[in-house]
């Protein structure tokens, strides 16, 4: 998923990017608008990102050949991942602090960052750092490789899981009881 910022969103006119194409040119634009925030981060030193990444155009880093374990980084999948994120990170148009540090956090919660790509265990993290922002984040897809007729939403592999009890429930009090207890 993309999480973003809502609010900040609307004050600058930005548009929730559909395609990578889109998401780069809202990065770039971001920069220019306000030279002071970031659409997102690219942890450099953080491989689960890049691999989700990845995996959402197919690649596998990992398969089993007979009883003996390839890994497979340099896929044309993989550098095409890469070299994305390595113009996005060249031209500053996205920060490269690491995920959940004092850094990423403080910038998170000042707005300075305001997209994060992850997965659907998220979004109580970002209130859990940023708890004055709790109701200004909206979710939305992962941006697609393609747009149009034929392209499909996917995503990789990035751990964890979540269980949400949606706000129209009629019976949130019992879902949220079987949800705690399921996940325990």
């Amino acid at each position: 998923m993309f999480y973003y910022r809502e609010d900040i969103f609307n004050e600058l006119g930005l548009t929730v990017p559909k395609t990578w194409e889109e998401f780069a040119a809202t990065a770039r634009r971001l920069r220019t608008l306000d030279p002071g925030r970031h659409l997102t981060t690219f942890p450099t030193g953080e491989p689960g990102l890049f691999a989700a990444l990845t995996h959402q155009l197919g690649a596998n880093w990992w398969s089993l050949d007979g009883d003996v374990w390839t890994v497979d980084i340099a896929s044309a999948a993989g550098r095409q991942v890469a070299e994305y994120w390595q113009g996005l990170v060249a031209d500053n148009a996205v920060a490269t602090s690491q995920h959940w540090s004092p850094e990423w956090s403080s910038a998170m919660a000042e707005g300075r960052i305001i997209g994060f790509l992850s997965a659907v265990w998220a979004p109580p993290l970002i209130n859990n750092i940023a708890p004055a922002t709790l109701g200004k984040w909206n979710a939305a897809p992962l941006p697609r490789w393609s747009s149009g007729v034929g392209s499909e939403y996917a995503g990789g592999v990035m751990g964890g899981s979540a269980t949400a009890v949606s706000s129209k429930s009629r019976n949130r009090e019992a879902a949220k009881k079987f949800a705690v207890w399921i996940n325990n």
